[in-house]
């Protein structure tokens, strides 16, 4: 009896260490997966379907606001920092905050989407960088 209760509490054990380590390593793209399709669902709910070239303007502002920002950074020299502890992602319930602000009094149609793939992507990256400090982000050690 005591040799099945060790077995099943080091089966929970071993299952939360996993869990853990798995919410740990999505917590980044979790976050921009919720803050980019919040916004798009934001938009299409907002404005309706645009069609297909303004759906394209909303990937092509998302994509260019992210290679601009890399491009931005790369020539940052700083020591690599830790991806962030879980659960402390909440930079998309603000970027979809954002966005539905953006949807309700901004521009509609294609520029307007380009606008929201911007805040999408851009405004992710950027919130996460500029709170990864209290979203739990630390220095690795070297």
């Amino acid at each position: 009896m005591t040799h099945r209760r060790s077995d099943q509490a080091l089966l929970i054990a071993t299952t939360q260490i996993r869990t853990r380590a798995a919410l740990q390593a999505l917590t980044l793209p979790h976050g921009f997966t919720l803050s980019v399709a919040g916004t798009g669902t934001v938009m299409l709910g907002e404005h309706g379907y645009p069609g297909i070239v303004t759906v394209w303007l909303f990937v092509t502002g998302g994509s260019a606001s992210f290679i601009l920002l890399a491009v931005g950074c790369r020539d940052v020299r700083s020591p690599p920092v830790a991806a962030p502890e879980v659960f402390y992602n909440v930079v998309p319930i603000v970027v979809v905050g954002l966005a539905g602000a953006w949807a309700e009094w901004g521009w509609a149609g294609g520029p307007g989407f380009v606008v929201a793939g911007v805040l999408a992507v851009g405004g992710y990256i950027v919130l996460v960088g500029a709170t990864s400090r209290f979203l739990g982000g630390r220095r690795k050690a070297s």
